[in-house]
């Protein structure tokens, strides 16, 4: 996994109340498509209720999310957005009540954005080998506005996919970081996404989106969870640009560029 540059805006007001609660509003900034609950159902939300019955702190949070991240395309934003939060919570009220294990009952790639950068994530989401590399390398992530897939639709899928190919075949998940790689790549090992054949058979916009990855000659590209956006790896910011200038123009496709980022510093929690 690596963390890149498009990112969330998370502000939070605390005061003391005669019961903990919180109260969580969502903007938008630009085109962040796809639909992000206000309540109970978000995740930052649901980190800030967390961090406050387990620190026994009575006290209101107020969070205020600015969305840059689109909902629901595989980028992990709401996974972000609650560990910034577990984090601000932390360096507000000087109290940790153990946010690595919050951040894993929160959600699988929660423990991995507590630190950011780039790393190796094994099991459940729990066990993360940092890996310090290619800080800085560009990145643009193509996004499918028009194209919206459910998390538990893709899973069911893939399990329906493995079980009539390869019942009972174990998923093999002992990859170890190799010391040097390309220049060019992110990661130690050529990575392969399991959820890539799933939504090609079944969205024709990501059909045309891959297309245009091969015809560019682009060799370093994925698909980024279980989609529907995909990124893709360039040595230099000019080979990004070249290649973003180059893109045909559509509706059903825009193109971000970005960056991959470093890890979150010990003991940082962000502007508060």
């Amino acid at each position: 996994m690596g963390t890149v540059t498009l990112s969330d805006t998370i502000e939070i007001s605390l005061r003391r109340a005669e019961r903990a609660g919180v109260i969580t509003s969502v903007t938008r900034e630009g085109e962040a498509p796809g639909e992000v609950p206000e309540g109970p159902g978000n995740l930052a939300h649901i980190a800030a209720e967390l961090f406050l019955e387990r620190a026994g702190l009575q006290l209101e949070a107020s969070i205020r999310l600015t969305k840059r991240i689109p909902a629901g395309a595989g980028l992990g934003g709401g996974s972000s957005d609650a560990a910034a939060v577990l984090r601000l919570m932390r360096a507000a009220t000087r109290t940790d009540p153990g946010i690595e294990e919050l951040a894993r009952a929160i959600g699988s790639d929660v423990p991995f954005c507590l630190s950011g950068g780039i790393a190796l994530v094994r099991g459940r989401g729990d066990l993360v080998t940092p890996l310090p590399r290619r800080q800085g390398l560009p990145v643009v992530l193509l996004l499918s506005p028009a194209v919206s897939i459910s998390t538990s639709w893709a899973y069911a899928t893939l399990d329906e996919k493995r079980t009539s190919l390869t019942p009972q075949t174990p998923v093999p998940d002992n990859l170890d970081p190799v010391p040097d790689w390309p220049e060019d790549h992110a990661f130690p090992t050529d990575l392969r996404n399991d959820f890539l054949p799933v939504v090609l058979n079944r969205f024709e916009e990501l059909r045309d989106t891959m297309r245009l990855l091969e015809s560019a000659r682009c060799r370093n590209w994925g698909l980024s969870g279980k989609g529907p956006t995909f990124y893709a790896l360039f040595g230099t910011g000019d080979e990004a640009d070249r290649f973003i200038s180059g893109a045909p123009e559509r509706e059903s496709l825009r193109l971000v560029k970005a960056h991959l980022t470093g890890p979150v510093p010990a003991g940082a929690s962000s502007n508060w």
